[in-house]
C-alpha cells in the first residue's frame, strides 16, 4: 500500500495543472477514507516526500477536514493526532503549520478528559515565535500567542501550579490592552490571568489591569481585588481612582453592596469593624467567582481588613493595646501581630510591638525625628546607665 500511494503522489506531482489542483486531489487520496487511518498515513508520509507538491497546505486542510468530521470518534482523532504531531516532529518548514495544528486540537482533546498535564506537555513544545510570518498580520500573531499562552497557564491553574501559570501569562500581559475592543478576547483570557494571580495574592496587580482595560464587564471585579489587595502605595492610588467624580461608572451596580462601605473607609482611612467586616465576607463568599476556598478567601480579607485598621489606628492614636485592637475586628492576637510585624518589616507601617506592655506604637520614626524626643530619650538613656553603674557600686 506504501508503493500504491507513493506512486499516486508521483502521478499528481508530475501531471500538469497548477498548486490548487494539485492540493485538492491530495486531499482526495487523504480524506479518502479516514476510519482507515494505516492508508490515510501511508498517503500523509508519502506526501512529506514529494517536495514539489503543496505539502504545508493539504496538510493543514486535511487536519481541518478530519477535526471537523462528525463520523470520527474523539479517540479515533486523538489517536491520528497523536501520530501526526510524531510524524511532523522535529518540524520542517512544511510541517511546522500542519504540526501546530495537530498540538493544538490533540490539546484540547486532552483537557476535555481533564489531562491537563498532558496538554500542557504538548502546547509547551511550540516554539510560538516560530509562527509569526504564519500570519496575516502582527496582531492576528499576537491573538494566537494570547490563547496558547493563556491556555498554558489555565492547565497549570487547573494543577495548581500557579506559579508556572503566572510565568506564561507574564509574556502575553503586555498585550491585552491592544485588544481592548476585543470583548470576546478578553472575556476568556482575563478572567484565567485573574484566576491565577489572585491565587498568588496578588491582588492589587490584577485590579490595576483590569481597571484600565475600561470595560464595566470587570468592573466588579476591580472593586473585589482592590478591596481584597494588601495595603500599598499602589492601592491607595487606585482607591483614589475609583473614588474619583469622573469614575462614577465603576460603581454602577455596586452601590448598594458592602464592597461600596469597605472601600469608601478604607479611601477615607476609617476604621472598619467586626459587623462590617461579617457582611463582606458573607458578600464575597456568596459571589466567588474563582471558587477560592472559605479559608483562603477568609485569611486574604482579614489581611486586608487588619492593615486597613492599622493605618487608620496611627492616624487617630499615638498607640493602642493590642487587645482593644483585635476586639475591633475580633481577631485572633498572634494573627494581627504577625501582620503588624510584616507591615514594620516592609516598612509599610511606622510602629513597634511593646510585648512586654501589649502595646502597638505608632509613628515612632516620625516621633524619633523630633529634636524634643531625642532630647527625652537621651535623658532616659543616660539615666538607664547612671542605675547600672550605681547598682555595680552597691554590690
Amino acid at each position: 500500500m506504501a508503493s500504491k500511494a507513493f506512486l499516486d503522489l508521483s502521478a499528481i506531482a508530475n501531471k500538469g495543472g497548477d498548486a490548487t489542483s494539485k492540493e485538492d486531489s491530495v486531499l482526495s487520496f487523504l480524506t479518502n477514507d479516514l476510519s482507515n487511518k494505516e492508508v490515510t498515513f501511508y498517503y500523509i508520509t508519502g506526501l512529506i516526500k514529494q517536495p514539489i507538491l503543496p505539502i504545508k497546505q493539504a496538510l493543514s486542510k486535511f487536519i481541518d477536514i478530519l477535526e471537523s468530521d462528525t463520523t470520527i470518534s474523539k479517540d479515533q482523532k486523538q489517536s491520528y493526532y497523536t501520530d501526526l504531531v510524531q510524524t511532523f516532529t522535529p518540524p520542517t518548514t512544511n510541517t511546522n503549520v500542519p504540526l501546530m495544528k495537530a498540538v493544538l486540537n490533540l490539546s484540547m482533546i486532552h483537557e476535555s478528559n481533564k489531562s491537563y498535564l498532558k496538554s500542557n506537555e504538548l502546547l509547551k513544545t511550540l516554539q510560538i515565535d516560530s509562527y509569526s510570518n504564519d500570519f496575516k498580520t502582527r496582531s492576528d500573531f499576537n491573538e494566537f500567542k494570547i490563547k496558547i499562552n493563556a491556555r498554558i497557564a489555565d492547565n497549570s491553574a487547573h494543577l495548581s501550579d500557579f506559579e508556572d501559570a503566572e510565568t506564561y501569562l507574564v509574556r502575553i500581559s503586555h498585550l491585552f490592552h491592544e485588544f481592548k475592543d476585543n470583548k470576546e478576547l478578553l472575556y476568556s483570557t482575563l478572567p484565567i490571568y485573574a484566576n491565577v494571580m489572585i491565587n498568588l495574592g496578588k491582588w492589587i496587580d490584577v485590579a490595576s489591569r483590569l481597571y484600565y482595560i475600561k470595560d464595566p464587564h470587570f468592573h466588579g471585579l476591580v472593586l473585589q481585588f482592590t478591596l481584597m489587595a494588601p495595603m500599598s502605595t499602589f492601592k491607595k492610588t487606585l482607591l483614589a481612582t475609583i473614588h474619583d467624580p469622573a469614575n462614577a461608572s465603576v460603581w454602577d451596580s455596586y452601590r448598594d453592596t458592602p464592597m461600596y462601605v469597605i472601600l469608601k473607609k478604607m479611601y477615607e482611612g476609617k476604621l472598619i469593624y467586626y459587623e462590617e467586616y461579617q457582611k463582606i465576607l458573607q458578600y464575597l463568599l456568596t459571589n466567588n467567582q474563582f471558587d477560592l476556598s472559605t479559608e483562603y478567601l477568609t485569611v486574604e480579607l482579614s489581611k486586608s481588613l487588619i492593615e486597613n485598621n492599622l493605618q487608620a489606628a496611627s492616624t487617630l492614636y499615638e498607640n493602642i493595646t493590642i487587645s482593644n485592637f483585635m476586639e475591633i475586628l475580633r481577631m485572633d492576637q498572634l494573627f494581627v501581630e504577625e501582620i503588624v510585624s510584616l507591615m514594620i518589616r516592609e516598612e509599610r507601617l511606622d510602629a513597634l510591638i511593646d510585648d512586654i506592655k501589649g502595646i502597638i506604637e505608632f509613628n515612632v520614626v516620625q516621633l524619633q525625628q523630633d529634636p524634643l524626643v531625642n532630647w527625652k530619650l537621651h535623658i532616659v538613656e543616660c539615666c538607664a546607665l547612671l542605675d547600672g553603674v550605681v547598682s555595680k557600686l552597691e554590690t
